[in-house]
C-alpha cells in the first residue's frame, strides 16, 4: 500500500539519516 508521506500522521513519520561511521559502543545503548 502506497500512502502519500504528506498524509501520514507525525507519529508514524520516520526520518533516516546516512552517517559516515559506525555507531560507538556509548551511542549504541541510547
Amino acid at each position: 500500500m502506497l500512502v502519500e508521506f504528506s498524509e501520514l500522521p507525525e507519529t508514524a513519520r520516520i526520518w533516516i539519516y546516512q552517517a559516515d561511521r559506525n555507531f560507538n559502543s556509548e551511542e549504541l545503548q541510547e
